[in-house]
């Protein structure tokens, strides 16, 4: 939770998303039992470095663009060019953490009139991708070869992962977070 609080309904509404929740939440992954192990990036001007994914709010965004830290951050120590996380779709690195924003990240109320959302900070085993048969192709003739037709085929599902009943390979970072305001 932002602000150091240990509960939702104990946010309030100046506890918003800034790099002080990255710095706690990978502390928190670096130390966690069993551990939530960072990703390997392949390709790009961050090959063979180990990071965090973390998944914010657009409101999250907002208020983490608004944290002095990060904007300095961004501005010495980011990439320049094409390489730029923030031309690639991440809002940026910071501290081993890439933050990327999406609409559908879980908001809510905490019971004191405060709009609050969940970001998430993922590992490597944070969800798994199981595969149950092979990807099929078929094409068929008709109409005595005038018409054709495909068909694919393929058996798979997709889960976040558990360990002993509980969530393994993330990190969940509780702040208020509302809309944007030019005041």
């Amino acid at each position: 939770w932002a602000g150091g609080v240990s509960a939702d309904n104990s946010l309030t509404a100046g506890m918003k998303f800034d790099t002080k929740c990255i710095d706690a939440a990978k502390q928190k992954a670096l130390l966690a039992s069993p551990k939530v192990r960072p990703i390997r990036l392949e390709d790009g001007a961050y090959k063979g470095q180990d990071v965090y994914v973390i998944i914010v709010h657009p409101y999250q965004a907002t208020d983490l663009r608004q944290d002095p830290v990060w904007n300095q951050a961004q501005r010495d120590a980011n990439v320049r060019g094409d390489s730029n996380p923030i031309i690639s779709g991440a809002l940026g690195i910071y501290n081993g953490c890439a933050i990327y924003q999406h609409e559908l990240a879980y908001t809510f109320s905490n019971g004191s009139s405060v709009a609050c959302a969940r970001a998430l900070l993922l590992g490597q085993q944070a969800g798994v991708f199981i595969k149950g048969t092979d990807a099929e192709w078929v094409e068929k003739s008709f109409d005595y070869g005038n018409k054709g037709g495909i068909c694919a085929g393929y058996i798979f599902g997709v889960q976040k992962t558990k360990f002993n009943s509980k969530d393994y390979g993330l990190i969940t970072i509780a702040t208020a977070a509302t809309t944007a305001s030019t005041s």
